[in-house]
């Protein structure tokens, strides 16, 4: 069973719904051109030798690449790197990368004055702060931040400072609200760390001073620790040994995300509040499905019928529709997010073979069984039978090739339908329709709100 409880302090998302209560009625939660990402490559890289972290190889090892990855990966739309020593490449490269460049004249007096430089040019809204020789740190936890950011109240999300932790440390990238940013911009103290600290309680400040998180950190507010099961919090890439054992003991993070941090992610990427509202629709057609068959299912074989991943699937399985090939798209994302597991599942909710080929988890197998059915009875959110789905897509073919293969995707769907009918005795299409008793339905009402506004 995939665990409901998110182990990160001050989110946990399905213990106590009562947080989602307190969310601001119609408040812009998440929009994506409010947050930028500053992705500091200024430095020298003198232990490097000839080479520079920033640049690809033979002149460097791809860290900016990889920074640029995360920030895509992640849906973050605002870009910006901070260039110093060897601009012209590192501009170039940035370029390249579908980055927004702007140089630090006076990279050579340290990088407070890349970070200056770079929150200077943000426009508006929070900053993400992530050096170049960082960029080994999880997608996971930049999401992580990304999603609490999101989930505070506006008047906290000006002033927020969220501080990613490992292991009791603290580390990068911290996420910087427009009122931080403001007080950075024109403090007059001597490096970065002392600056943060200058906005955190006594206590919390001589901790941080230390590198440390405090014991017993906030939960509530617009000041956060994060902690996080990610050593990149704590990677600096000095040297190309620091590179080597970095990329040696990259970490195993949690295998299954939580709904609120695919919503975030479905939000970032911003596919459009239609497909956000099929994606739901489907994300409750896969939990009806679990939910109906664990009710019948031999109770030796009930653990196997695990009601979130197919959820979870349907949350996020079109987050890429506009792009081609869609379902692979969206796959090749969540794998580079370190989702394999349910990237499999949304990679193949369009043509699922039916028997199942290949080696499937039973859980996993069950969820995308489930995603793939329940994605076949909407139309958008109008839940219909199968005949009139594919039928919209059949009259839409004159070529005769494509029309037999869109045949055999109906019958292929079918079969499916067959299958769950057999072991339900009861209409699939009917239990899609029909709403379960499980927590999950409460979230999906809540995030349906959020797409309605006020």
């Amino acid at each position: 069973m995939v665990d409901l409880v998110d182990y990160r302090p001050g989110l946990i998302f399905f213990q106590d719904l009562a947080w989602l209560k307190n969310l601001p009625s119609g408040a812009d939660l998440l929009n994506p051109q409010a947050l930028t990402i500053v992705i500091l490559a200024a430095g020298r890289s003198t232990r490097f030798g000839d080479r520079h972290k920033a640049l690809p190889p033979p002149w460097g090892v791809g860290l900016l690449a990889r920074a640029a990855e995360i920030a895509r990966v992640v849906g973050l739309q605002n870009r910006l790197v901070v260039t110093g020593y060897r601009a012209a490449e590192v501009e170039a490269e940035a370029a390249h990368l579908g980055l927004r460049s702007v140089h630090n004249e006076g990279f050579d007096r340290g990088m407070l004055s890349s970070i200056l430089t770079g929150l200077a040019e943000v426009r508006s809204g929070a900053a993400l702060l992530l050096p170049v020789d960082a960029a080994l740190v999880s997608p996971q936890t930049v999401l992580a931040l990304v999603a609490l950011w999101s989930q505070l109240r506006p008047a906290d999300q000006e002033r927020a400072l969220l501080i990613p932790s490992y292991a009791g440390q603290v580390g990068h990238p911290p996420l910087l609200g427009p009122w931080v940013i403001r007080g950075a911009l024109s403090s007059g103290l001597g490096d970065m760390r002392a600056i943060l600290a200058s906005f955190l309680e006594p206590a919390w400040a001589e901790a941080f001073q230390k590198g440390l998180a405090p014991p017993q950190p906030p939960e509530l507010g617009p000041i956060r620790f994060v902690a996080r099961p990610d050593e990149g919090i704590l990677t600096d890439i000095d040297t190309p040994k620091d590179f080597e054992l970095a990329l040696a003991r990259q970490p195993e993070l949690k295998p299954w995300p939580t709904p609120r941090e695919l919503w975030t992610l479905l939000g970032l990427v911003d596919p459009g509040a239609r497909v956000k509202r099929h994606c739901l629709a489907v994300a409750r057609g896969a939990l009806r499905l679990a939910v109906a068959s664990r009710e019948v299912w031999p109770p030796d074989q009930v653990e196997l019928v695990d009601p979130i991943p197919g959820f979870l699937g349907g949350l996020i399985h079109d987050v890429d529709r506009s792009r081609k090939k869609h379902e692979a798209q969206a796959e090749a994302r969540l794998q580079t997010l370190g989702w394999p597991r349910l990237g499999r599942i949304v990679g193949e909710h369009k043509n699922l073979a039916w028997p199942l080929t290949g080696a499937w988890e039973p859980t996993e197998q069950f969820g995308a069984m489930a995603l793939y059915l329940a994605d076949k009875y909407f139309l958008e959110t109008s839940l219909v039978p199968l005949e009139v789905r594919f039928g919209a897509k059949l009259n839409s073919f004159d070529n005769p090739r494509a029309r037999e293969k869109a045949l055999a995707r109906l019958a292929n769907a079918q079969r499916m339908e067959a299958w769950f009918r057999e072991r339900l005795s009861q209409e699939p299409g009917q239990v899609v329709g029909q709403r379960s008793a499980h927590k999950l339905e409460d979230l999906a009402d809540e995030l349906e709100m959020e797409i309605e506004g006020p």
